[in-house]
């Protein structure tokens, strides 16, 4: 019996695995000592005639060893179910892979060039000094030299523009075209009318980040959501502009946070907004004028769209999110619009001044907004 019920995508699936894993919560919330849930566990599953089921139990029980961290919950484990060790060490070790794959490495040429990140205590040993940890900092001017920047920007609105230009490229790069130079004004391109004032915000979220097998932020998902419905009853009315004839009138707009289970979150809620049983990331509504995607940073790298909502999760550290090449990819994303949602207090506090000081700097001076509506 390998635990391999994640990759099962129909519906039945989708509903037994939920239906799962909130009687696992169930099981969870009368814990007394690791003897009593075992025997729970064990009646409970000998119980389900459904063998994908008895899967699906496991699995939730893999995680959560996995992530109690506890020698009598493993010792027990296996005094139990001797078979099943192995999916746990397996899920442990691919989980720390992935992990690894997905945020220690986001880019090869910023890994030939930064280095791979080191903690304080370390830079002056011996490891500090290989390449790999180092960098190719001594050739500094070299890389200077080879770099082949745009100089204009033809996607942003400026409010969201000014930004990425000040913060990432000195002021140097990433100009608007704006009428100048037999240019044409990108701001009269970029009209959004369903908000006035800036089109790059922050709505400050008091939300708490939920950790576990990835984090995520409910009330972040909330006020989201709520944005959105705003938006598509204005939509409704208001069909983008047809500017170019593979343009349909439908606004494009994309979800995208940094974390996994985030996106997951996400994507449930929309899921039973638009009571679709096939897609999980990608909705389509003709009738409002809505083409909607939600996603990851590190997937949408490279794509764009009319309006961007960010959601950033943390609200007790920053963990990957001092990374110079994903803030860029993920502030750069929007044509018309961008809403960032996040804890504002904790953004601008000293430690994360400390440890990553752009994002600091974007919760101080991007305006924020009290309201949605």
């Amino acid at each position: 019996m390998r635990i391999k019920a994640h990759n099962l995508k129909s519906e039945n699936n989708w509903n037994q695995k939920l239906n799962i894993k909130q009687q696992f919560s169930i099981l969870l919330s009368n814990i007394d000592d690791v003897q009593s849930f075992f025997n729970s566990y064990h009646i409970f599953l000998y119980s389900l005639n459904n063998e994908l089921d008895k899967i699906y139990l496991f699995e939730e029980l893999i995680w959560f060893i996995i992530k109690k961290r506890s020698k009598d919950w493993l010792l027990e484990f296996n005094k139990r179910y001797p078979e099943f060790l192995k999916d746990l060490l397996t899920y442990q070790i691919g989980n720390n892979v992935y992990d690894t794959l997905r945020i220690e490495f986001p880019s090869i040429i910023e890994l030939l060039q930064e280095g791979l990140m080191v903690e304080p205590k370390y830079r002056n040993t011996s490891i500090y000094r290989c390449t790999v940890y180092k960098g190719y900092q001594a050739k500094r001017e070299y890389w200077e030299t080879r770099e082949k920047r745009l100089s204009y920007q033809h996607r942003m609105h400026p409010d969201i523009s000014s930004f990425i230009r000040e913060n990432f490229y000195a002021g140097k790069q990433v100009l608007d075209p704006d009428g100048s130079n037999n240019t044409y004004n990108i701001a009269d391109e970029r009209v959004f009318p369903f908000r006035s004032g800036p089109h790059n915000v922050w709505y400050d979220v008091k939300g708490e980040e939920i950790g576990g097998r990835s984090y995520r932020n409910v009330k972040e998902v909330e006020k989201i959501y709520e944005w959105y419905c705003e938006f598509e009853k204005w939509a409704a009315k208001n069909p983008k502009p047809i500017k170019k004839e593979t343009e349909n009138g439908n606004w494009e707009i994309a979800i995208i946070t940094f974390y996994l289970g985030q996106e997951y979150e996400i994507s449930n809620k929309f899921r039973n907004h638009f009571k679709d049983k096939i897609h999980k990331f990608n909705f389509k509504d003709d009738k409002n004028h809505i083409k909607l995607k939600i996603c990851t940073v590190d997937s949408f790298q490279g794509q764009e769209a009319d309006v961007v909502l960010l959601s950033f999760v943390r609200s007790k550290k920053v963990g990957f999110l001092d990374s110079r090449n994903r803030l860029n990819v993920a502030l750069s994303r929007a044509k018309y619009y961008q809403v960032l949602f996040g804890n504002r207090n904790f953004f601008k506090s000293k430690r994360v001044k400390r440890r990553a000081p752009i994002l600091y700097i974007l919760a101080k001076n991007i305006p924020h907004i009290s309201s949605l509506r």
